[in-house]
């Protein structure tokens, strides 16, 4: 029987967390009747994989004096080519980086030659939203390890989607609750840096971090910020479809597709919203518009390296070439737009379809 046809029962991401974790994440909230089966065949698994924590405290027992300097971040909202970005900046063989393996058993990385093959085989080839290839081994955003970690991470709303707006409030606006978030995370970068402790700086992605630059200032004084922004009616569509997609695999009850588009169309105004604050305040950000980076992503590269002063350009473009090289059979997908779509896009987020000067995109289509 084939990877693709084989089907497991219903598991949650959450399995590589903790039993006090999963139960401090789960209480008080909202599990439809159809999703208890996943809930209980989960806290099976933790179970069953709680003897490995034993040999990760074992593991990772330096981990606490590792330090982490200058890392990288890059912002953006979900589906702004983010991912483009990072993967291209973790070809670079002195880029450490959070793997695919790491966000799902980021408390059994010591156990790795045991569960990767695991996850491995469970795992689909590609993301279903973009058909980007996935791999144990390959980059992937932060935010869902640190779902594993601690109950102090916003992305715990593709669980429970009707508590995201106190996720929001919690773990990027920090009304409160920050300082358990900032000892999470500096944990969870330290353990990522650990493991690739032969490279000299981190690689981070993550789309939730465009609202939290002042608290990562805070944490990372040396860090870099790379902010990528994409044409908002591709954005608002694209992010539609991966939620779509995506969501249902993860979420313990279920949310309507207007409630998507409402959360989509409110959290990219409030992410926005918390940048444009905290940039103004910090400065030392690089912009970086996705259509000009996808036009000439060599050149855009070199001028990211020089605005970050980071040296190491011409040593890493091979790297690069290969990568570039490696995509160019990649199609993306082609969106139309409902006219609904296309106003709500328009009178939601005006300001930033002016101030970056975006209109409709040429090859879209507004359809009744």
């Amino acid at each position: 029987m084939s990877k693709k046809s084989f089907k497991l029962p219903p598991l949650s991401p959450l399995i590589g967390t903790n039993l006090i974790n999963y139960i401090r994440i789960s209480r008080k909230r909202k599990i439809a009747g159809r999703y208890w089966l996943k809930y209980i065949l989960t806290i099976l698994i933790i179970l069953i994989f709680t003897p490995l924590r034993w040999y990760e405290r074992w593991y990772l027992r330096k981990k606490r004096s590792h330090r982490i300097e200058k890392p990288v971040f890059i912002l953006g909202h979900w589906r702004s080519g983010t991912t483009l970005l990072h993967n291209l900046l973790c070809q670079s063989p002195n880029a450490a980086f959070v793997t695919t393996y790491q966000t799902v058993f980021t408390q059994y990385l010591g156990s790795s030659k045991i569960l990767k093959p695991f996850m491995g085989f469970i795992m689909p080839d590609k993301r279903p939203s973009d058909n980007v290839k996935l791999n144990v081994d390959y980059p992937q955003e932060e935010e869902f390890a640190l779902c594993n970690l601690t109950e102090a991470s916003y992305y715990h709303f593709f669980y429970f989607p009707d508590d995201t707006t106190e996720y929001f409030d919690r773990y990027v606006r920090f009304s409160h609750g920050a300082d358990k978030w900032k000892n999470s995370y500096a944990e969870l970068l330290r353990r990522a840096g650990y493991i690739m402790r032969e490279r000299p700086y981190l690689v981070i992605k993550n789309p939730v971090n465009t609202g939290r630059l002042g608290v990562l200032r805070e944490l990372y004084p040396d860090g870099r910020f790379i902010h990528i922004y994409r044409n908002p009616y591709v954005v608002f569509l694209s992010t539609k479809k991966f939620f779509l997609e995506l969501m249902p695999t993860l979420w313990f009850h279920e949310f309507s597709e207007e409630d998507i588009e409402e959360m989509i169309l409110e959290t990219y105004l409030k992410l926005m919203e918390l940048y444009d604050r905290d940039h103004a305040l910090n400065g030392q950000v690089v912009d970086v518009k996705f259509e000009e980076f996808e036009k000439n992503p060599l050149e855009s590269l070199k001028n990211i390296y020089e605005q970050l002063g980071m040296t190491m350009f011409e040593q890493d473009r091979s790297s690069f070439e290969s990568y570039l090289a490696s995509q160019k059979g990649y199609r993306k997908n082609k969106y139309s737009i409902s006219r609904r779509e296309y106003d709500l896009v328009t009178n939601r987020w005006q300001v930033y379809l002016e101030r970056w000067n975006y209109g409709l995109p040429p090859n879209m289509e507004i359809v009744d």
